[in-house]
C-alpha cells in the first residue's frame, strides 16, 4: 500500500471534463485507512474541497521576476 499519493494538477482535468468528480470523489472516500492524499491544482470544485481534510490556496504576493531576476533552473523551472 502506499502511504503517500499526489495528483498533481489534478483540479484541471475536473474543470475541463476529462474526470468526472463522482468517480473521483468515490475513489477517494474507498482509499486504504491513513493513506494520504496530496492534490494540487487552481479552482477546486466545490465537492472536492468538501471532503478535502485540508485546503490551502497559494498566492503570488512577489516573485524576484518582476524585479527582472530571470527564472532560475531547478526553482522557477
Amino acid at each position: 500500500m502506499l502511504d503517500l499519493v499526489v495528483l498533481d494538477e489534478l483540479t484541471y482535468t475536473l474543470k475541463y471534463g476529462w474526470l468526472d468528480i463522482d468517480r473521483v470523489v468515490k475513489d477517494l472516500g474507498s482509499r486504504p485507512p491513513m493513506q494520504h492524499v496530496i492534490i494540487t491544482g487552481r479552482a477546486a470544485p466545490h465537492r472536492l474541497i468538501q471532503i478535502a481534510d485540508t485546503v490551502t490556496e497559494l498566492q503570488d504576493t512577489k516573485h524576484a521576476y518582476r524585479a527582472g531576476v530571470r527564472a532560475q533552473l531547478g526553482i522557477d523551472l
